[in-house]
């Protein structure tokens, strides 16, 4: 929907590569990857976001299909999700943002 936008920033990066992507749904990616891989790169990407942009709250959890994937399929809380990509930060020795 924003290729002008992303091919600018394509041509920006060192390898000034468009590389040519999908949107697919959850739901398509699950069916696609499985089940275990989706939940493993979504733990995987938490520490990251975390480690940026501060907790989730509801209101940023509400943009991010990650984050209500693990609120509905795995039934985790939005505390759970923060506290698992602090720990998992922690391990990792990623610099989480407090942001307020």
């Amino acid at each position: 929907m924003q290729t002008a936008s992303y091919a600018r920033l394509c041509n920006r990066l060192p390898g000034k590569r468009f590389i040519h992507h999908e949107t697919v749904s959850m739901a398509d990616y699950g069916r696609r990857k499985g089940k275990e891989a989706v939940v493993d790169r979504m733990l995987r990407w938490l520490p990251h976001y975390i480690g940026r942009y501060g907790d989730f709250t509801d209101e940023t959890c509400r943009y991010w299909t990650m984050c209500r994937f693990l609120q509905n399929e795995l039934g985790l809380s939005l505390a759970d999700i923060n506290r698992i990509g602090r720990e998992q930060a922690e391990r990792l020795k990623i610099a989480v943002q407090n942001v307020a």
